[in-house]
């Protein structure tokens, strides 16, 4: 075995056994519990885990992988948590679930709000923005934006401008 994939060993296995884990507990587990905390925990389990793995199996002690295996299980972990968020999140995904499941392959606009209405869509996501701090209700339908809201969009936009982004939904 190369001197890198050595040191890289305590990352890789502990990735692995995250990738396993996650599909076994998200079997078991309630569906309102199948969030960030849940994976953080799963990732650490699974990093520990296998850094006192390798340190029985290849005798490789902490002080010598962890500048290496730490930062690599770290960037293995955001990447995949960007990648598993995208797709679970992901309404374009949603809805192409529901016409990939229609025994015709189409939808109306009035099939794709029954399964997602537009109005409760857009109701939940202001509430999440309302009890998060960003927004205030003013009024039964008038909202504003809290300083923390402002703060938020100005660091959203800024990085819309240097990646010059357009309006995306």
């Amino acid at each position: 075995m190369t001197p890198v994939l050595h040191l890289a060993m305590p990352a890789l296995a502990g990735f692995a056994a995250f990738l396993i884990l996650h599909v076994l507990v998200w079997q078991w587990l309630a569906s309102t519990r199948k969030g960030v905390l849940a994976l953080v925990i799963c990732a650490l389990v699974c990093y520990v885990v296998s850094v006192i793995g390798c340190a029985v199996v290849l005798t490789l002690p902490l002080r010598v992988h962890l500048w290496t295996s730490l930062p690599l299980f770290a960037f293995l972990i955001v990447f995949y948590f960007h990648l598993y968020f995208a797709v679970d999140r992901s309404l374009s995904i949603r809805i192409l679930g529901e016409l990939a499941k229609s025994s015709n392959g189409f939808a109306t606009h009035c099939e794709l709000d029954a399964v997602y209405p537009r109005q409760d869509m857009i109701e939940r996501r202001v509430e999440v923005l309302r009890s998060k701090g960003y927004l205030t209700a003013t009024d039964g339908n008038t909202y504003a934006c809290t300083a923390r809201g402002r703060f938020l969009v100005r660091l959203a936009l800024l990085g819309k401008r240097l990646y010059n982004l357009r309006t995306a939904g």
